[in-house]
């Protein structure tokens, strides 16, 4: 009896213990599950804060060690919308670059477009900024040179001269430098073709004058000869009848 006894009192101490065990361990796992869900969301959070590779990096390691697949789901669909993000983030800076580089219709088209596809709002803001410097700068350039070419067709025209240079006056930017340069010189060559054409009609005009005179001149002086010949015929014509 006493044998039975110890045998059913080991038996419910191993149960027992292995309840207490049990327990734990599932105390534990749920413990290393939220951590693992909270590690995520922090990773996540700093990725939005901070748009980084190497935080994107760091949010997808910590969704690796989340358990619970239907938070995974969720935050793995995230952390996309977070990398599509980055990348068009990237793709809009590229672009941008390159429209301050070279600002042609086509780069501040492109430029326009890849902004347009970034969604964060402080991002998107600082990218128009510089964007819309970019495209001030382009504006003032094509109006410039419109105005330039307007007037180097017409440079008789003072009032596209006028236009011109008041348009290319315009152009401050550092990058626009080169170009102001170059339409300044334009406007001073097509100057330069008015002033040649002005005095070269001067002297046209100043030619046909004196050949006029000089016209003008032998005319009178062929009918003084004249008029003394026929008084000398007359003077010998009398001589002879006295």
């Amino acid at each position: 009896m006493k044998n039975k006894t110890k045998i059913g009192t080991a038996v419910a101490v191993v149960i027992f213990a292995g309840a207490v065990g049990g327990f734990v361990y599932s105390a534990h796992a749920k413990t290393v599950e939220n951590n693992s869900e909270q590690n995520a969301t922090i990773a996540l959070s700093q990725a939005q804060k901070k748009l980084t590779q190497a935080n994107l990096n760091s949010a997808q390691d910590a969704i690796k060690d989340v358990k619970n697949k239907s938070v995974k789901v969720k935050d793995n669909k995230k952390y996309i919308a977070l990398k599509t993000e980055f990348g068009n983030e990237n793709t809009a800076k590229n672009a941008l670059a390159k429209a301050e580089q070279t600002d042609s219709a086509q780069n501040i088209k492109v430029a326009q477009e890849a902004i347009d596809k970034v969604t964060r709002n402080e991002a998107h803001q600082t990218l128009m900024v510089k964007f819309n410097t970019v495209n001030a700068r382009y504006t003032l350039e094509q109006k410039a040179t419109a105005s330039v070419k307007a007037f180097t067709t017409d440079y008789n025209n003072s009032a596209k001269l006028k236009t011109a240079q008041a348009d290319v006056a315009k152009l401050s930017a550092t990058d626009s430098k080169a170009l102001k340069a170059q339409l300044s010189k334009e406007i001073s060559d097509a100057q330069n073709k008015a002033k040649a054409d002005a005095a070269k009609k001067a002297a046209s005009a100043a030619k046909a004058i004196n050949k006029g005179n000089e016209q003008n001149s032998s005319g009178t002086n062929s009918g003084t000869a004249n008029a003394s010949a026929s008084a000398s015929e007359s003077n010998g014509a009398s001589a002879n009848t006295a």
